[in-house]
């Protein structure tokens, strides 16, 4: 009866340390979960913050866009104007002015 207490004692001392050496083991693991849970963590913030900078920058990009589209409408407006108002007049001021070179008594040669 002896043998079988001290091979008792012994199996549960093996026991012990085995299961000390699988709870160190998990420990390390469950830390290295934690430290991987933050960093995922992270990364989907950084990765929001990165669709939010996206988000407005293609906002603003498209405001831009609109100003500029507008200024060239007006920018077109102006020389459709232009073309129908300004060219007109000044074709009609070089037929007033041919008229009056055409229509000035020119010197005769031979009196």
């Amino acid at each position: 009866m002896n043998l079988e207490n001290i091979f008792i004692s012994i199996s549960g001392i093996l026991i012990v340390m085995l299961l000390g050496i699988i709870g160190f083991f998990l420990k390390r693991q469950i830390t290295v979960i934690e430290s991987l849970t933050e960093s995922v963590n992270a990364l989907k913030i950084s990765q929001e913050i990165g669709r939010a900078n996206d988000n407005n920058i293609r906002v603003n990009c498209m405001d831009r866009h609109n100003i500029i589209n507008k200024r060239l409408d007006n920018c077109e407006d102006f020389v459709l104007f232009c073309n129908d108002t300004v060219k007109p007049n000044i074709r009609r001021q070089q037929k007033i002015t041919k008229l009056k070179n055409d229509t000035q008594v020119q010197p005769q040669m031979g009196q």
